[in-house]
């Protein structure tokens, strides 16, 4: 090939609308990607803000206007690998679960009571102390049932039996046998974004209800399949993807149209998809 010829070639293709374009599409494409990887940047500076906030934070506990009281603390938001590099504990709990996990929160809880809210909370009604029973000439035993009704969803039932020891006109307390007890308890708990970060909470209006310990953690919904299906679609511009295709355009070779291979970029302009 006559190198005068090429180099004629490569000059009018240069000075041609085709590379012109070109250069448009090829800027294009940087743009786009530059982009994309600032907003991969952008996510994971987030991401490790906020791991390295849940890291260091501890319980805070508020009570809200009805009353009851919440304990949250910043949660994780880790891919299953990152959480078992992490948090062990929480990623044990994660692998014991059936099927795939979106987000998961523990919490050891404490629930005490003192004297005055037990008292207050003594349902009479429903409180019973049975009649004596005659183990044998000195020893009875009295059945009870002590019922607290702290509001309408939280309670304690407690049955048991006292055994009492009688001689010579005196009555001593031998022992006492708590022998069931039901408890139904109210809490809400989930997770919240507040102040741009997420947080795990638990919330109950039991009395003497104290979080002592509290941790939980998102599963990065980039990498779960299901989320991204419950994700409402962009309509206008979805996405855009670059790749290597044929095409017609001009070959600077023979100064002519022909056929090219090279880079290519597709961008949507709006999508159909529910």
């Amino acid at each position: 090939m006559n190198t005068s010829k090429l180099a004629s070639g490569i000059w009018a293709f240069m000075n041609s609308k085709i590379f012109l374009y070109l250069g448009i599409v090829i800027g294009v494409i940087f743009f786009m990607r530059s982009c994309q990887k600032n907003g991969e940047l952008e996510r994971q500076a987030i991401f490790d803000g906020q791991n390295l906030l849940a890291l260091n934070d501890t319980i805070t506990t508020v009570k809200t206007k009805n009353g009851e009281l919440n304990s949250s603390i910043t949660g994780h938001i880790l891919t299953q690998k990152e959480l078992r590099k992490t948090n062990i504990e929480l990623f044990e709990d994660v692998k014991q679960q059936e099927g795939q996990v979106l987000t998961l929160s523990k919490a050891v809880i404490r629930l005490k009571q003192d004297k005055q809210t037990l008292q207050n909370a003594l349902d009479e009604a429903n409180t019973h102390i049975g009649d004596a029973e005659q183990i044998n000439d000195s020893t009875y035993q009295l059945p009870w049932t002590l019922t607290y009704q702290y509001d309408s969803l939280n309670y304690d039932i407690f049955s048991g039996r006292t055994e009492l020891f009688s001689n010579c006109n005196n009555v001593f307390h031998n022992n006492t046998w708590l022998e069931s007890r039901e408890t139904q308890i109210n809490l809400t708990f989930g997770q919240v974004v507040e102040d741009d970060k997420l947080r795990v909470f638990v919330q109950s209006a039991y009395p003497g209800f104290t979080t002592e310990s509290l941790q939980g953690v998102l599963i990065d919904p980039n990498d779960n399949p299901y989320i991204k299906s419950l994700i409402k679609p962009k309509r206008w511009f979805p996405g855009a993807s670059v790749g290597v295709g044929t095409t017609i355009g001009f070959n600077p070779a023979t100064g002519g149209i022909g056929m090219t291979i090279g880079p290519t970029f597709n961008l949507g302009i709006y999508s159909f998809k529910r």
